[in-house]
């Protein structure tokens, strides 16, 4: 180890004596270190680009998400007014396939009446009416 000697007592600089072996060995560690700072340095540059990029696609995407909310509510409330309307609509419905009942029912007997009886007397064959419309 190196003895250093600073006008009145000696010091010992251990540090000193293992960077220092060379002059040249301490300019290419130097080198070497400044180098690899210029690599983080552009790494950290490039990911701080790269950040900015998402940021702005996630601002897209969230603007695009509002408008998609804003739509989604848009169709909820005319889901909500076309159910308002149809709700009344139901017990009418109801009435109406009752009504078509007693209309079949009368069909039935006009039908029955306005035929003529078969030669031999039977009742004359009465077709029924379809009850459902997708008949």
């Amino acid at each position: 180890m190196r003895k250093r000697a600073l006008g009145f007592a000696a010091v010992r600089v251990p540090l000193l004596d293992q960077v220092v072996t060379a002059p040249g060995d301490l300019v290419a560690r130097i080198e070497r270190a400044l180098t690899s700072l210029e690599e983080i340095a552009a790494g950290v540059s490039a990911m701080h680009g790269e950040f900015v990029g998402m940021r702005k696609d996630i601002v897209s995407l969230d603007r695009r998400v509002q408008g998609l909310r804003k739509d989604v509510q848009s169709v909820n409330a005319h889901f909500d007014t076309l159910i308002g309307h149809v709700g009344p609509i139901s017990p009418r419905i109801d009435e109406l396939a009752v009504s078509l009942e007693s209309v079949q029912a009368l069909a039935d007997r006009v039908a029955w009446m306005g035929r003529r009886r078969p030669k031999d007397g039977s009742a004359p064959a009465v077709e029924a009416l379809p009850t459902d419309p997708a008949e």
